[in-house]
């Protein structure tokens, strides 16, 4: 704690501490000395200051209710962009079920008056779209990161085209998740490979119930395969994509390339990564027993949904 020797100090000295300490993030320190003068000091600073304190420390409601009394009682000329951004945080942590709702409202408008009014002390943009994020409201989620990605003054880099691609997945306007995809994919430079799995998925996703006669994820599959190294194809995490890959070749191969050597060879390498795959294995009992599978079985496995999932890094 900052050293203060309170039988001497002013109140302004008390009150320039307070703000020091703050900075320094000793808020108990912070709070116990604004306790001391609060009642005597008249100017309305003691509702903005013990209301950021309180936000620091997770006593929200009380947060929202001293900062909208500073911005009541204080002159506008000493409002802050800061205090609608602080008064948007206390709203966003105040843990009232009944009332989430019009919280989360009200953090999002004052929030988005600190950006408006350009406070940059705090990533309000991110609080708003793990906002959205725990809403599981992904159109809103990709609202948001389009206004970032165009707004920003370097752009998008890859993890915000991979975010914005896959809260339009989970939105399920998969054409638009297809699109950013290959965004995030030129960004990765091949760093990482899961995005082709992902851009593989929202092409199918997109046919409805139509069928892919041309296979047309198939190059993506194929990249995932030949670029991945060999700690990728080693890695347990990543077999069910693997899996999944050579299963699309495998029907791809019978179907279209009518190879069934192909087509038994692709489908034993997915049984390798997920011995688990059910399409495979109905696949070779096909191709045993000289029949040919439906053309409409080529989706992604169920335990691949659009809804997203696990999303393993390389």
């Amino acid at each position: 704690m900052l050293a203060l020797k309170k039988s001497e100090a002013t109140a302004a000295e008390k009150l320039r501490y307070i703000k020091l300490a703050f900075a320094s993030k000793d808020y108990d320190g912070a709070l116990s000395v604004l306790n001391e003068i609060f009642d005597a000091e008249k100017d309305p600073i003691k509702y903005r200051l013990k209301g950021y304190i309180q936000t620091e420390k997770g006593e929200c409601a009380d947060a929202v209710k001293n900062i909208t009394e500073f911005l009541n009682k204080a002159e506008k000329e000493r409002h802050l962009a800061s205090d609608w951004g602080m008064l948007g945080r206390a709203y966003a942590c105040i843990k009232d079920d009944a009332n989430k709702k019009l919280n989360d409202s009200l953090s999002i408008i004052n929030m988005d008056i600190a950006i408006e009014k350009g406070d940059s002390t705090f990533d309000y943009n991110g609080a708003i779209i793990n906002n959205y994020k725990l809403a599981k409201n992904w159109p809103k989620v990709a609202e948001r990161l389009e206004k970032y990605i165009s707004t920003s003054k370097k752009g998008g880099n890859a993890t915000d085209y991979y975010n914005l691609a896959d809260a339009y997945m989970r939105s399920r306007n998969f054409i638009k998740a297809d699109t950013v995809y290959s965004k995030a994919i030129e960004l990765y430079k091949d760093t990482w490979m899961f995005p082709y799995i992902q851009k593989a998925r929202a092409k199918q996703y997109a046919l409805g119930s139509t069928v892919d006669s041309t296979f047309s994820a198939a190059p993506l599959y194929e990249k995932y395969i030949t670029v991945s190294t060999d700690a990728m194809k080693a890695d347990t995490k990543n077999a069910k994509y693997f899996s999944e890959a050579y299963g699309y070749l495998g029907y791809k191969a019978l179907l279209v390339e009518k190879n069934p050597a192909k087509a038994t060879e692709y489908m034993n390498f997915a049984l390798k990564y997920d011995p688990t795959n059910t399409k495979a294995q109905q696949v070779l009992q096909s191709i045993n027993g000289g029949t040919t599978p439906p053309a409409g079985g080529t989706t992604p496995p169920n335990n691949n949904s659009p809804n997203g999932g696990a999303q393993p890094k390389n």
